[in-house]
Formats: C-alpha cells, sequence, structure tokens
C-alpha cells in the first residue's frame, strides 16, 4: 500500500539566480541544527522545523504531510535556495497528487496549480494552508548544497470535509454542516467499512432557517427534525440524485476513476451492530458523500484495515 509514496514527476522550467557559496555554507550550518531532515519520498505525521540539502545528483522528490483528521496543514518557509535556471522548482499541492490523480478530485476541490510554484533565492513570504488534513511538497534542487528550510504546523480545522485515516481504525461521522460540498473519507490500505448511521437528504436546510417563525417548542421541533421520514434506500438517483453516498475503491487517489462503485444511499437508517461490513479491497477507498446544500447530511461509519484473510474473500480481482 505504501506504493503511494513513490513519486516520479517532471517539475517545470523557472528563471532566477543563484545564491552565493558564502550563503551556501551559512544555509547548511543552520539546517544543521534542526532535527527534521527530509528525505526523497516522504512521509511525515509531525509538525516541526524540517529541512532539505540536495547531494550530487539529487532526484525529483515528494514530501507528503498528514495531520488529525480535524485539522489542516499549515506551511511557512524560513530559508530557501533552488536554482531556477537549472530547473530547480519546488512546488505545493493542496491534498495529495499520484500520477496525475489528486485527493481531493478536483471534482470534490478546485485548484489552480500553478499559484505555488516557486524557486530562487527568495522565500515565499506567504504562508500556504492546506484545505484539509494533507498536502504534498514536490520538489527538484539541482545543484548540491541547496535546498529549503520548511515549518510545518497542523492548525483546527473547524469544518473538516475531505479527510486522508491517519489511523488504521476507528469511527468517523461525514458532515456537510449544511453547505452544498462533496466530501470524502480516504483510506490508503484495503478496508472493512461498517455504515452505523445515515442522515442523507432527509433534515431540511430551510426547515432550520425558519425556527423562529414556529410556535412550536424546540424540543418538538428537533424531535420531529430527527424523526425518520423516510427510510434508508437506493433510489436515491431517480429522487433528483443530488444528495447520496457511495462507497469506492481503486488503485489510484482520484475517486472519479476507481474500479469500483457501491450504490448511491440516502434517506435515513441505523444499522445493526453485527453489520458484517463491506470490504474495500484495493490500495485506496473512500466514503463520499455528495450534498445539494438543501439538507444537513451525515453518515457515521466504522473502520478497520482488512486482514490476509479478508481480502482473500474479495470477489473483484481488479486491484
Amino acid at each position: 500500500m505504501w506504493k503511494f509514496f513513490i513519486v516520479t514527476f517532471i517539475l517545470q522550467v523557472g528563471l532566477g539566480t543563484v545564491l552565493s557559496v558564502k550563503r551556501h555554507a551559512i544555509f547548511r550550518r543552520q539546517a544543521g541544527l534542526l532535527a527534521g531532515k527530509i528525505d526523497c519520498n516522504q512521509l511525515k505525521t509531525s509538525p516541526g522545523d524540517y529541512w532539505y540539502i540536495a547531494d550530487e545528483f539529487a532526484p525529483p522528490c515528494a514530501f507528503y504531510l498528514i495531520g488529525g483528521h480535524d485539522k489542516r496543514v499549515e506551511l511557512e518557509f524560513l530559508d530557501f535556495n533552488i536554482d531556477c535556471e537549472e530547473g530547480g522548482e519546488l512546488s505545493i499541492i493542496d491534498g495529495w497528487e499520484l500520477n496525475n490523480q489528486f485527493f481531493p478530485s478536483p471534482n470534490d476541490l478546485p485548484r489552480n496549480l500553478h499559484d505555488e510554484r516557486y524557486c530562487g533565492i527568495n522565500r515565499p513570504r506567504r504562508k500556504f494552508i492546506a484545505s484539509q488534513n494533507a498536502a504534498l511538497i514536490n520538489f527538484y534542487v539541482p545543484i548540491k548544497g541547496q535546498g529549503f528550510t520548511l515549518r510545518v504546523k497542523f492548525i483546527k480545522n473547524s469544518l473538516p470535509c475531505n479527510v486522508i485515516s491517519i489511523t488504521h481504525s476507528g469511527t468517523y461521522t461525514l458532515k456537510n454542516y449544511g453547505i452544498k460540498m462533496n466530501c470524502s473519507f480516504s483510506f490508503i490500505f484495503p478496508s472493512i467499512i461498517k455504515t452505523v448511521a445515515v442522515n442523507v437528504g432527509i433534515t431540511s436546510t430551510m426547515n432550520f432557517i425558519n425556527i423562529p417563525q414556529r410556535r412550536e417548542s424546540l424540543q418538538s421541533f428537533f424531535r420531529k427534525q430527527l424523526t425518520p421520514s423516510l427510510k434508508y434506500n437506493t433510489q436515491c438517483m431517480k429522487r433528483g440524485g443530488n444528495d447520496y453516498f457511495q462507497l469506492k475503491t481503486g488503485d489510484g487517489l482520484d475517486p472519479r476513476f476507481m474500479q469500483y462503485t457501491s450504490t448511491s444511499i440516502c434517506g435515513t437508517s441505523r444499522y445493526n451492530r453485527y453489520n458484517p461490513g463491506v470490504l474495500l479491497g484495493c490500495g485506496h477507498s473512500v466514503v463520499r458523500m455528495v450534498s445539494s446544500g438543501n439538507y444537513y447530511n451525515s453518515v457515521t461509519f466504522t473502520y478497520q484495515e482488512a486482514s490476509e484473510k479478508e481480502l482473500e474473500t474479495q470477489k473483484y480481482d481488479f486491484c
């Protein structure tokens, strides 16, 4: 499953200038005092100061970052020296990328990939804050002794939507907060998913807006909102197709191109605790919820990394 962390890419050529030999030496001494050395094609889950200094014949590299499910990645450059004229460049991706596939999907998180590309001797002044708990830095430093120093923080995300799991088991609730947006919970490992509770396409946002005009008590109002008016069903597309969730699995990062997609599910239901769950056996899987903004949608589920014995029971062979 860790093949997702082996990355090859070609970085674009820019224009710039080269640091003096004296600045090289100062940069190396400063970086040598830090504990967080960046290796080529590496994943980190801890905040702190990280540094990279190129060796001779350094290849293109990727530095993956991931925090807790309710966090956003914040990046700040403390020092920077990447030669433009030799083709050096550093780019920042909001989320993760592999083989030109992105998570979150471009349909769910539009990006301008040309906005976060840097080279030269001037460090990027603006802090970069990712939309979710994951970010990626692609870089190519062609000249030995050059590199950069980076401060990584994981800050609170008050409205987590797209998430890459940092644990191999747990319980999570996807929410849209009454907003028109698509949210996905991602697993970079084969998984067993058990749906615990569904409320999709049921609780109208308009009802909440009109609360002050209603004469009934808040207790009575919320009791009605939480009473299922439509049981769990798989006819979401026939009902308009704007609010539903799916289970998907495949070998790429982008949910759009995954080989398996479950039936679209909506309505409301609580599941039996002895539900055996659904095996999503490929290297990358998601629970994905599509929301129109007309409802307060939520899906609660448990997840567990699949065992080798469980993987032997899967009925598809495209992984």
